[in-house]
């Protein structure tokens, strides 16, 4: 059986499932990609990210925790993840420590 990175940092409790204050999603201009954006706050010193979840098709926001002694000040971070577009597709589903959410892909303008 296959397991991701984070999966296997999940079971040794090095990451875990972030949060953000706001998900956004944008389609490319000509259709066949989209990028999903996360914005919100984390640990100073901490990494977050995306991680695609191909079995479900859907992406999870991780964080991982500073190592060792670490500040508890909150610094701002954007993430972002540009995907290959399915024909029809509106809406990504993205997981965080709060749960599912589906976000809306806005076309470009």
């Amino acid at each position: 059986m296959k397991m991701s990175v984070c999966a296997f940092l999940i079971m040794v409790f090095l990451c875990s499932l972030g949060y953000a204050q706001n998900y956004s999603a944008q389609m490319s201009s000509d259709g066949t990609r989209f990028t999903v954006y996360a914005t919100g706050f984390h640990q100073g010193g901490s990494s977050t990210f995306f991680e695609v979840d191909l079995q479900r098709a859907q992406v999870n926001l991780v964080t991982i925790p500073p190592a060792g002694v670490a500040s508890d000040i909150m610094l701002p971070f954007t993430v972002s993840l540009t995907l290959v577009t399915a024909l029809g597709e509106h809406v990504i589903v993205v997981h965080d420590k709060q749960g599912a959410h589906e976000v809306s892909i806005n076309k470009s303008p």
